[in-house]
């Protein structure tokens, strides 16, 4: 489970790309889950269905703000709760399996080089899929990064290898160091949406509208594995 939330990490970062739009790019997985599972015909199977099927949690008003905007393009009806599927989404769901199909190789290809040549005792992959998920949420509290930047990020000696890696394929390989900022970014864009309504206060209403290519670029400033801090503080 841990390996598709991953790359369902990086596919959605992947749309992200294209819409530069938090709720825009989860679309093409809305649709996927609509196509795959025609149950879901109502918001609350919906939602339950991707929380029991993928780990994730989206808010309720974030999805029906999702399936308001398919809605507009004439793909489906919204009657309260029921939802009714108007067009054929196959043609939508085969390029969201295609981009998918793309981070599944890509992942297995960061963990299989991380795997080989910096963590040379054994371990499976759950393990190093774990060992990322952990960093991301050591280092950012995505949330409140909204409110303030920390000076600084202090790394348990447990990520030493990862961190390692990073760093070694940041400075050499721009494949590798790719698929892991989609993983990274696409982490945080889940955990973005998922803290809508989790807390009362005046960002709430409007952080999933935010720039978020924005707000990449500044967590890549303030992260010593992502980008050297000298070449981007001059930018600052």
């Amino acid at each position: 489970m841990a390996d598709q939330l991953a790359v369902l990490c990086a596919t959605i970062k992947s749309f992200h790309d294209k819409k530069k739009n938090v709720l825009e790019s989860y679309i093409p997985f809305i649709e996927h889950c609509l196509y795959s599972n025609y149950e879901n015909d109502n918001i609350s199977q919906l939602q339950e269905f991707i929380i029991s099927n993928y780990k994730i949690e989206i808010p309720k008003n974030s999805l029906i703000t999702m399936l308001n905007i398919l809605k507009t393009n004439n793909y489906i009806t919204l009657k309260g709760e029921n939802i009714e599927i108007l067009k054929d989404m196959k043609n939508q769901n085969e390029e969201y399996l295609k981009v998918y199909e793309k981070s599944r190789r890509d992942l297995n290809e960061f963990i299989s080089y991380y795997k080989n040549n910096f963590y040379k005792q054994e371990i499976s992959d759950e393990n190093v899929l774990k060992q990322i998920n952990d960093l991301i949420m050591y280092s950012i509290d995505f949330f409140d990064i909204l409110h303030d930047i920390p000076s600084g990020i202090v790394f348990d000696s447990k990520f030493h290898e990862l961190v390692s890696y990073i760093i070694y394929i940041r400075d050499r390989n721009d494949h590798l160091y790719g698929i892991f900022k989609d993983i990274f970014f696409g982490g945080l864009l889940v955990n973005l949406i998922k803290n809508q309504g989790k807390e009362i206060n005046i960002l709430n209403p409007l952080s999933v509208y935010l720039d978020t290519s924005y707000l990449f670029r500044i967590l890549e400033l303030q992260n010593r594995f992502l980008i050297p801090l000298q070449e981007n503080y001059t930018i600052l």
